[in-house]
């Protein structure tokens, strides 16, 4: 099933827009003549976030690789020579398989983590909520809440294999009220196809 999505900006909108973008250069302006500048703690705090999150995730994924290779090689010591080879040229190839990487649920030993990637976009942190939304004010930090969930949208619809998990209900409800009633029944058979889900519940 091919669907085609179009973003559509009213005059209401394109006017907002216009005016949050003479506010941003006021205020711009007026820091720059007093001798402030956008800091980089932002920029540092988030590479600081993501060196973490890779830490965090390379250990875990050390333990569930040492659990999977000791049981594999438990099964495999139990068996026949003829067996034992044949499975491990079998694991060899496997390795990698999600299976080999699962946790198992019947062993009370095994701590068993779901990682579930989604969206982490501020409702107002750095920049206020319209200037996250419309991307304005980038001299603080370059984002564009907008024009994410168009893309998203657009990018579910083309490859069916694709799934995204969005958590901000604020933007969302935002981004929903301005659209047409033809990318309002895309977006509910995005849900309906399990290609878009939503998380956390907050607003």
């Amino acid at each position: 099933m091919t669907m085609k999505y179009v973003p559509s900006e009213s005059d209401e909108e394109k006017d907002l827009i216009v005016t949050l973008a003479k506010q941003d250069e006021s205020l711009t302006r007026r820091t720059s003549k007093k001798g402030i500048s956008p800091g980089n703690s932002s920029s540092s705090f988030t590479i600081l976030v993501v060196i973490a999150t890779l830490l965090a995730l390379g250990c875990l994924f050390d333990v569930m690789w040492d659990k999977s290779r000791y049981a594999a090689t438990r099964n495999v010591q139990s068996n026949q020579p003829e067996q034992r080879r044949l499975a491990s040229k079998s694991q060899r190839k496997t390795d990698f398989s999600p299976q080999k990487l699962s946790a198992n649920m019947d062993d009370p030993r095994v701590l068993n983590v779901h990682v579930v990637a989604h969206t982490h976009d501020d409702v107002g942190w750095l920049k206020t909520v319209d200037q996250y939304y419309y991307g304005l004010n980038n001299t603080i930090q370059h984002v564009c809440v907008k024009d994410i969930l168009d893309t998203v949208v657009a990018s579910l619809l083309e490859h069916e294999s694709r799934t995204f998990t969005y958590v901000e209900s604020k933007f969302f409800s935002m981004w929903w009220d301005k659209q047409t009633d033809a990318v309002k029944d895309s977006v509910r058979y995005l849900v309906a196809n399990k290609q878009l889900t939503f998380s956390n519940g907050g607003w």
